[in-house]
């Protein structure tokens, strides 16, 4: 949104920096990677004057500097020296209502204005821009999926594990003048699958934008289709992850029926298929399960773990619930991680799992076999024969 919001704003390349060790994956977003600018201001430089310069690099550099308004960098590249050379000028983002407000300010101080943040991030590591000395602090993020990630046993004990947002959305929430504005319309995942979400973890407070089924109304599946795996189990590599060699097979068979039916939906283009398989991601909470589904799956279909999803989106999902049998469900007990698998995709999302045992066991997964019953779109399935959930 913010790139976006940029980009209407000024046609200047340079409004908006990233800053880094690496290039951004968002190709949208390399003409605005730092090296890069710097790079192409010096080739145009040298093409005017063929002196060689030994500081034109840092000469180069510092101009660059100066004429960004908004820095974009990670938490941890805020702590090299490279950023303490950052001066005045940055973007003012004010997130109120639900909308976006942008204006540009020009400052003769060194400090940045505001500092727009992520809520998954650590306290600890929040301290690193703080030392920019910015007038406003504003957190954006998701307190009903994952929180931060900490390994150390003694950092969850010292409460190192806690986020600045979590700590503050647990004072102000109760405060609806407060400081915590809910965007509440969802631009991404198909109403029908955004219904279960808004209803069970959002308080039914999450609407869909009405352009959604305009952009989908061509898609030829039902949006949401689980299929209920019963009569299998789970089991433990080596490494203690588990896996599910029948889910694993059952959800081969989904994907190569999937990718022939809609191959057939784009008649006379010779991409179809790579561009159909780069559509589509599995999501499945344990590692051995992705090593096994990555054996027998296409390269470009992403596999990804439950944690490692989050913030991130497609077209298709494929959920491999993987634990069957018994009253430990591992990972499917998290809320939070629950959340984040069921609102990755945008046009179709479809599980495979044991949910009548995990619905035994978990409340939450009971609320939504309950939910997928009352919407008619479960069936079970223990052999490799059955059909897509067409419309």
């Amino acid at each position: 949104m913010l790139f976006h919001i940029i980009e209407k704003k000024d046609d200047n390349v340079d409004l908006l920096v990233r800053i880094g060790c690496q290039p951004p994956k968002d190709d949208r977003l390399c003409d605005h990677f730092f090296d890069f600018i710097i790079l192409k201001e010096m080739v145009e430089e040298l093409k005017v004057n063929r002196r060689p310069n030994v500081d034109l690099a840092i000469e180069t550099e510092n101009r660059m500097m100066r004429r960004a308004k908004v820095v974009v960098s990670t938490l941890n590249y805020c702590g090299s020296a490279r950023m303490n050379r950052f001066k005045s000028k940055t973007a003012f983002l004010i997130i109120d209502e639900g909308k976006f407000f942008l204006n540009i300010f020009m400052f003769n101080s060194s400090l940045f204005n505001v500092c727009f943040l992520a809520s998954q991030s650590l306290e600890a590591d929040l301290l690193l821009p703080l030392r920019f000395k910015c007038d406003r602090i504003m957190l954006v993020g998701d307190p009903k999926q994952l929180a931060p990630c900490v390994l150390s046993k003694a950092g969850k004990k010292f409460g190192l594990s806690q986020s600045l947002y979590a700590r503050l959305y647990s004072i102000f929430q109760e405060n609806q003048q407060g400081p915590v504005s809910m965007l509440n319309t969802q631009y991404r995942m198909h109403p029908e699958i955004c219904e279960f979400a808004s209803e069970h973890f959002y308080y039914g407070r999450l609407s869909s934008d009405r352009q959604i089924l305009d952009r989908l109304v061509n898609f030829p599946l039902k949006p949401l289709y689980v299929y209920n795996v019963t009569e299998t189990s789970h089991a433990v590599d080596s490494d203690c992850s588990s896996f599910n060699d029948k889910e694993v097979k059952l959800i081969r068979y989904f994907c190569e029926k999937l990718i022939n039916y809609l191959v057939t939906k784009e008649p006379g283009d010779v991409n179809a298929a790579r561009n159909i398989r780069q559509r589509i991601a599995i999501i499945t909470p344990y590692k051995a399960q992705m090593r096994r589904l990555k054996q027998c799956l296409p390269s470009d279909i992403d596999l990804m773990t439950g944690d490692s999803a989050q913030g991130k989106e497609k077209d298709i999902v494929i959920v491999s619930c993987v634990r069957s049998g018994g009253s430990d469900i591992g990972f499917l007990t998290d809320k939070r991680r629950m959340n984040v698998m069921l609102t990755r995709p945008k046009n179709g999302l479809y599980i495979f799992g044991n949910m009548t045992q995990l619905a035994e066991v978990d409340e939450n997964w009971r609320a939504f076999l309950e939910h997928a019953q009352k919407k008619k779109c479960i069936s079970d399935v223990n052999s490799i024969s059955f059909d897509l959930p067409y419309c």
